[in-house]
């Protein structure tokens, strides 16, 4: 027996993430994203170029800090059972 897999004029099933997408509170959605993306860009542009020119120094000096956390200070106490 073979499921038919098309989609019936009554069916309730749950629409996909595309056709919820594209209805009109997410093209709602869509536009106000869009609109708020813009005025973070315009109002905050100086403060991201600003940053920018520090980002790899920064990223460098991150490295130790993310070494030290992500090893636990080097102990190696996990091999030890309690």
């Amino acid at each position: 027996m073979q499921k038919n897999l098309q989609q019936q004029p009554g069916d309730k099933s749950a629409p996909s993430f595309m056709s919820g997408l594209f209805s009109r509170h997410g093209i709602t959605l869509i536009v106000f994203i869009g609109i708020a993306s813009y005025f973070l860009w315009t109002e905050h542009r100086a403060h991201v170029v600003a940053f920018s020119a520090w980002l790899p120094w920064l990223l460098i000096l991150l490295c130790p800090l993310m070494h030290l956390f992500m090893h636990h200070g080097h102990g190696h106490d996990s091999d030890k059972k309690d």
